[in-house]
């Protein structure tokens, strides 16, 4: 059965200043029949009635606060309708009508709360519309074009947006507006540090993984999921202030349905990134897409030591007018040397520890997925600033964004089950982990990855 074929990058770039063309290379539309992860039609199957059923267990949290409510409604109009009696009974009257007073009030609070958080991006924690800075279409349109033949390769959709953020984080999401007629935009999120440091394939092999989260609906009633947690989230941690919360019957059904959904959430989360990474890897290579995986791990790690490490004077400003902390992140940048993978792997496997409850599963888990596919010929090495329109402006602007924050807030914490579709995993935060690989001296400079100024003049 023939494929059909799709040309990766083949554009004139002279308009830009640059007389390369993107590599010539052709790469096959993916098709993934057997899997590392299982026979794909039977498991988009089964996940697609897992999926409603967690939606269902939604609707049964609402529909079970419908029922109680009306029932206490019920209950305290027959307490307060019938005959006043100075008896000894009297006083328990009077509590059970006012602890049913108070119970109905929460419960009619976390529902209307709860459906409010569950249509709107109201409670969430970092929507996804305020993230980073929206790229013109015009303007970078090289990128464009590379995130729209990526997509070709995966029968993805190519997102309406693409967004710089200042962190090292790419994800993709998908905003609804809810009325009349639903209306829905993706969304792609590409990290600036990611763009200072990474080639064309390495991002393309990060793109590939994101946009299969369209091919796959990952983001369809993900974002029911997420919101529906992080309105449990919130309400537990209001809960929590009050002195009395654990008598509350509301704080604990609460609490029990959180811990179930994140229980039953995981598995479906981690199945959604496996198949992702089988798409990227099918697209672009195992030995690219593992590689690209071990570096977008050190390069979050990296970049969080080069804001702390970042020279600024006294009075807080750079100490050099020239620079920001993504240009000084990219001459400070290391990739692995040959024995460097081997040895991550290696920690990796010793460092980390899965969980149920964790939305991403394991590096190892995913080298393990990727290692099947073979290599594949599609190598650019081109930095990706290239295809960015006046990079050295983005770059000043989310440097301020980085030094207008302070403490916690440059690294926000995420929810187990995240809106954001993410190609990075939760990983031990091991500090340690990131001196021993300089200590074991698998670590070398760059050099072909220039500094900003210098890629885009």
């Amino acid at each position: 059965m023939s494929q059909e074929e799709s040309e990766i990058g083949v554009r004139d770039r002279e308009a830009r200043g640059d007389p390369r063309p993107v590599s010539i290379k052709k790469a096959s539309r993916v098709h993934v029949s057997a899997t590392p992860v299982g026979n794909r039609a039977s498991h988009s199957r089964w996940i697609n009635l897992y999926r409603l059923a967690l939606f269902e267990l939604i609707l049964i949290y609402f529909g079970l606060f419908v029922v109680v409510f009306s029932e206490l409604l019920r209950l305290s109009w027959n307490l307060a309708a019938s005959p006043w009696e100075i008896r000894p009974a009297m006083m328990l009257r009077i509590a059970m009508l006012a602890a049913s007073i108070i119970v109905g009030v929460q419960i009619a609070r976390r529902f209307w709360r709860g459906i409010v958080g569950l249509v709107t991006n109201r409670y969430d924690r970092a929507p996804e519309a305020q993230v980073g800075v929206l790229l013109d279409r015009e303007e970078n349109a090289a990128l464009y074009e590379l995130v729209a033949e990526v997509g070709k390769l995966v029968d993805s959709p190519s997102p309406d947006e693409i967004r710089i953020s200042h962190e090292p984080e790419c994800f993709v999401a998908e905003l609804r507006s809810f009325g009349v007629r639903t209306r829905r935009r993706l969304i792609l999120v590409l990290g600036m540090p990611h763009l200072a440091v990474l080639n064309v394939s390495e991002l393309s092999v990060i793109l590939a993984h994101e946009l299969a989260h369209f091919t796959g609906g990952d983001t369809t009633l993900g974002v029911f999921d997420y919101r529906f947690i992080e309105t449990l989230r919130r309400a537990l941690f209001e809960m929590r202030r009050t002195t009395v919360y654990w008598a509350s019957p509301v704080y604990w059904y609460c609490r029990a349905f959180h811990r179930l959904f994140l229980f039953l959430s995981g598995p479906v989360q981690r199945y959604q990134e496996l198949r992702a990474d089988c798409l990227s890897a099918a697209a672009f290579g195992g030995k690219l897409a593992i590689d690209t995986l071990l570096n977008e791990w050190l390069l979050a790690r990296q970049f969080e030591a080069a804001v702390v490490t970042f020279p600024m004077d006294a009075h807080g400003a750079p100490a050099d007018d020239d620079q920001d902390v993504y240009t000084w992140f990219a001459s400070q940048w290391r990739q692995f040397s040959l024995a460097g993978h081997d040895y991550l792997r290696r920690r990796l496997a010793e460092e980390e520890r899965p969980s149920i409850l964790d939305s991403h599963p394991t590096i190892q888990a995913r080298i393990e997925t990727m290692q099947y596919y073979p290599p594949r010929d599609l190598e650019d090495t081109r930095p990706v600033l290239q295809l960015i329109s006046q990079a050295t402006a983005l770059a000043s602007q989310l440097h301020q964004v980085v030094f207008s924050r302070t403490g916690d807030d440059i690294w926000p914490d995420s929810v187990a089950n995240s809106p954001r579709n993410s190609y990075s995993c939760p990983l031990p935060s091991d500090g340690r982990l990131l001196d021993r690989l300089a200590i074991a001296n698998i670590l070398k400079f760059r050099t072909q990855s220039p500094a900003i100024t210098e890629t885009c003049g």
